[in-house]
């Protein structure tokens, strides 16, 4: 379902009409399920090549598709997204959906300016018990907008960035980081791992080498 060899002619329609839908009646909540939706089908895709396949077999009916859709996401997915599913299955393009989706999210990121940062952590950080690592990862943001803008961006400055949609954070909760938290800048191909089990790894490898 790799989008590289298909038309622009098929893809930008669809892409735009996805961008359209999540711009009607305009609603931040929708607005950003809809991202986090689209970048969890691309994952999905690259991680479950059986996925692809049988989305592409033509001998599957489209009643087979729709059901296998909404049986895998109806209780993650926006309403939404699922809808926008449909009609890719009913005009016979589910087949370009990896195209589709990285379409769209290459307008919306670029057009919003917007950034997805995943948190990675073996905790929910996002509970007020732990304030203190919050804030640690808001600063780390602030000094990364500083580095990649050229521009001075003080904790005010990248809270009004968070309500003005410029960053999303998506949480992923993983007990095997043990500690700390790891953030996977999405739309950047960046990731600052600040993590227990990173250090211990690093620590492993340094008395590795004196063996």
């Amino acid at each position: 379902m790799s989008g590289k060899g298909t038309s622009e002619k098929i893809v930008g329609p669809y892409a735009y009409a996805l961008l359209k839908l999540i711009y009607t009646d305009f609603n931040i909540n929708v607005f950003t399920n809809v991202i986090l939706d689209a970048f969890e089908i691309l994952l999905v895709l690259r991680r479950f090549p059986d996925i692809e396949k049988f989305l592409k077999n033509p001998t599957n009916t489209n009643t087979k598709k729709k059901k296998f859709l909404n049986t895998t996401f109806k209780k993650s997915f926006d309403q939404r997204t699922l809808n926008f599913l449909m009609l890719l299955i009913d005009n016979k393009r589910i087949d370009c959906l990896e195209s589709i989706v990285f379409r769209f999210l290459e307008i919306v990121l670029k057009t919003t300016n917007h950034f997805l940062v995943e948190v990675e952590a073996a905790v929910n950080l996002f509970d007020p018990i732990y304030a203190w690592n919050q804030q640690k990862i808001y600063n780390i943001l602030a000094n990364w907008f500083k580095k990649t803008r050229n521009t001075e961006i003080n904790y005010s400055d990248l809270v009004k960035c968070f309500i003005g949609n410029r960053v999303t954070l998506k949480l992923k909760v993983n007990p095997s980081v043990i500690g700390g938290f790891k953030l996977n800048f999405k739309t950047q191909s960046k990731v600052i791992d600040l993590t227990i089990a990173n250090k211990i790894r690093e620590i492993s490898m340094i008395l590795g080498s004196y063996n």
